[in-house]
Parts: C-alpha cells; structure tokens; sequence
C-alpha cells in the first residue's frame, strides 16, 4: 500500500525477469517518479516565467543547445516518451488477455505515480500556483 507523500521502498523482484509483468508496478511508479521529478526539479522558475511554446518541431539537439525553455521541452519530451511507450507495449501484445493485464498493470502504476509526486516535489502545488498567479494580470490585460 502506497500512501501520498512517502516513499515506498525499492522493491526488487525475487525472481529473473522475463517480462514487463515480473516488475512490481510501484517500482516501476518509483522509477518513472524520479525519472519526472529530476526533469521538472532541473527547470528554473524564470523558464516557467518566459516559456513560449513553439509550433514548429524541433530536434532534441536543438532543443538541448537552446535556452528559450530546453528544460521544459525535455520534460515535454521525457513525458512524450513514456506515453509512447505505454501505448507501445500494450498494443505490441497480441494476445488480448495480456493486453488487459498490461492495461491494469498500467493503471495502477499511473496511481502510484500520483500518489509519489507529492512524495518527489511537495513544492510542486506551489510552483504551480505561483505560475498561474503571476500569468494572470497578463490574461487580464
């Protein structure tokens, strides 16, 4: 059982993995939580401040050489990753059975991380309100 704002300790299996299914989902959320939490603890407040999106695609290189918000386009990207990747698996089983399985594992590894990112960043609610507040008389104006 996992609780909001601790961290559970690493679980290793007690067996040779052979499959995605053989790792505990909540290692797998701890991992995944880091993995976030470093990206996102790596970007500065003025990024999140003069960030601009851009429409037009550009390579991880360019991305990593630029500093109009590189942080936050690797973060984007470490996110767009793991959504691939998620999708990936579970539509590369072919057997329908497995794909549910996949599917639950998942689910809960998704209410893990949830629970975890409060255990990784609890400066994160913060953050995010400070942004918010200080885009807002921009948006009024």
């Amino acid at each position: 059982m996992v609780k909001m704002g601790v961290s559970p300790p690493p679980i290793l299996p007690k067996g040779p993995i052979h499959k995605l299914t053989d790792i505990d989902p909540i290692e797998i959320a701890r991992q995944l939580t880091i993995l976030d939490a470093a990206a996102f603890r790596a970007i500065e407040i003025h990024e999140w401040l003069t960030y601009k999106p851009s429409i037009r695609r550009r390579s991880l290189a360019d991305v990593q050489a630029a500093d109009d918000g590189g942080k936050i386009r690797r973060m984007i990207t470490l996110s767009n990753k793991i959504a691939g990747w998620v999708a990936q698996t579970i539509l590369d089983e072919p057997d329908i059975k497995k794909r549910c399985g996949l599917i639950k594992m998942f689910t809960r590894v998704a209410e893990v991380c949830y629970l975890l990112i409060y255990w990784i960043d609890s400066n994160a609610e913060l953050r995010a309100a400070t942004y918010f507040i200080t885009l807002l008389p921009g948006n009024l104006s």
